[in-house]
């Protein structure tokens, strides 16, 4: 297995002939689009990969899982319509554990009007979740092939919050930075009011570091 995920990418994407066939705006963005400016993306979390139950409650992962995927709406200037959810589980998730997963991915949900409409369970040796949102760009798709020389570059926030407070679990200290480990905020409110005044030509969702995502948008 090649040990970079965008050459593992690159290898497995059908030539971009084929999305432009079917309308597609396919590999190389946050979500693919499709001719009527609809988004859809695709998240999976797992446990000791993507979060710890050691530090993350089962309604914080639910949570999580729902906010990767919106982030992905989000770095489009997009809206959120539905979103199917599939949850893998291993022994020892008891009914309560569940409950808890989904008292979390509903709350962030309804927050923004995301409406839940289906999914899978199956059995696992690990816990994952894997959620597929569907949505709709709030004017037009903002992708990461439409930035160009000369643009100023801008954060939304401050990087490495997140890890900020993952190690802060790590060392057992009290931090106002855990939850932006444990319940990121997508910037949906944001993305519309960058689409509506017409403020950004290129936009991603910051998940990979600083300096990763921004060779993304220079490449």
């Amino acid at each position: 297995m090649p040990s970079d995920e965008f050459e593992l990418i690159n290898k497995i994407v059908r030539d971009k002939n084929y999305f432009k066939k079917h309308n597609i705006v396919g590999p190389g963005d946050d979500c693919s689009v499709f001719a009527d400016n609809s988004l859809i993306t695709t998240d999976t979390i797992i446990e000791e990969v993507h979060f710890n139950l050691n530090y993350s409650s089962f309604y914080d992962i639910g949570w999580k899982s729902i906010a990767v995927s919106l982030s992905d709406i989000a770095a489009m200037c997009g809206e959120p319509l539905v979103c199917t959810v599939a949850l893998t589980l291993r022994e020892g998730i008891a009914e309560q554990n569940i409950e808890e997963i989904y008292r979390g991915i509903y709350e962030l949900a309804d927050s923004h009007n995301l409406q839940i409409v289906g999914g899978d369970t199956t059995k696992s040796s690990v816990l994952s979740i894997t959620t597929t949102v569907v949505g709709k760009a709030i004017s037009k798709p903002v992708l990461r092939s439409t930035a160009k020389a000369g643009d100023s570059i801008w954060l939304s926030n401050k990087i490495g919050l997140a890890k900020i407070g993952l190690e802060s679990f790590i060392k057992n200290e009290d931090s106002q930075y855990k939850v932006f480990h444990t319940r990121p905020t997508p910037r949906l409110n944001l993305a519309r009011f960058l689409a509506e005044n017409n403020l950004t030509n290129s936009m991603l969702d910051v998940s990979d570091g600083l300096f990763q995502d921004l060779m993304h948008i220079c490449k």
